[in-house]
């Protein structure tokens, strides 16, 4: 059971460094690749990681990538029902004038009326 606990924290304690490493560089630039953890080696080294924390790690960053992609699978499918159900209301000009604006709002962090970036809300 003492094992189980150590595991735990010492999991916790590499997820925290990592979301504060992520949360230092501050929002990425577009078109660049998203964020992952880093390499499973480097983090062995530096946090004196034993082989079968460091197998762990890599399990648990192998599990979170594959729920992310499955996400963004699930994610692409409903933009694209989206899109169907919209050319059936709006004439075409209309769907591609509502397609651009869309894409203007997403460049400045805007998405179906949200907030926006840095506009204090």
């Amino acid at each position: 059971m003492k094992m189980n606990i150590k595991k735990a924290v010492s999991l916790t304690a590499v997820a925290i460094l990592i979301s504060g490493s992520v949360y230092a560089m501050g929002p990425r630039p577009c078109g660049q690749p998203p964020i992952g953890p880093p390499p499973v080696e480097q983090l062995q080294e530096q946090l004196d990681l034993s082989d079968s924390q460091a197998e762990a790690l890599s399990t648990l960053f192998i599990e979170q990538r594959n729920r992310h992609r499955a996400l963004r699978r699930e994610h692409r499918a409903e933009r694209e029902q989206m899109k169907q159900k919209l050319s059936a209301i709006l004439t075409p000009t209309q769907l591609d004038d509502f397609e651009t604006q869309g894409s203007c709002n997403r460049k400045h962090g805007k998405h179906f009326g949200g907030r926006g970036v840095g506009r204090g809300f």
